[in-house]
């Protein structure tokens, strides 16, 4: 009768620490229900400060969709994160308006950043979003921060 208790105590014990430690295993999604703000773009070697005074944003939502505004127009995908850091952006979609000078340009070359793969870094509250050719990158930093 003991042995059965005592088995009993050790199955709900070794259960308990295997939902324990389930739920402290690393997010496969860690950007979900993140949002960020841009820094700075261009080339790696001499990355251009982001327009200040644009209000820019890129969000990663819990449904796996990417929505965001880099100065200008407001764009979406879905993206997919991959093994060593790879992201994976779906076909894109973006409003057409026509924007002055540099705010054009930082657009331009974050959304070709973003545009089909690239690798990503996330240190805390920076994300560094790295074009898949090495050549150019969007830094952000989280959004409230």
């Amino acid at each position: 009768m003991k042995a059965k208790y005592l088995i009993i105590i050790t199955i709900i014990s070794l259960s308990g620490l295997l939902i324990a430690a389930c739920g402290q295993a690393a997010n496969p999604f860690p950007l979900a229900g993140t949002s960020w703000k841009l820094v700075s773009y261009g080339p790696i070697s001499a990355p251009i400060p982001a327009v200040s005074a644009e209000n820019t944003h890129l969000t990663f939502d819990e449904q796996r969709r990417l929505s965001g505004n880099m100065g200008c127009n407001s764009f979406g995908s879905d993206y997919k994160l991959a093994d060593n850091n790879r992201m994976i952006f779906g076909v894109g979609m973006s409003t057409m308006m026509a924007c002055p000078g540099q705010v054009m340009e930082q657009e331009q070359t974050v959304l070709q950043v973003i545009d089909g793969e690239a690798t990503y870094q996330l240190n805390g509250d920076n994300l560094v979003i790295t074009s898949k050719d090495g050549k150019n990158a969007a830094t952000f930093m989280r959004a409230g921060k």
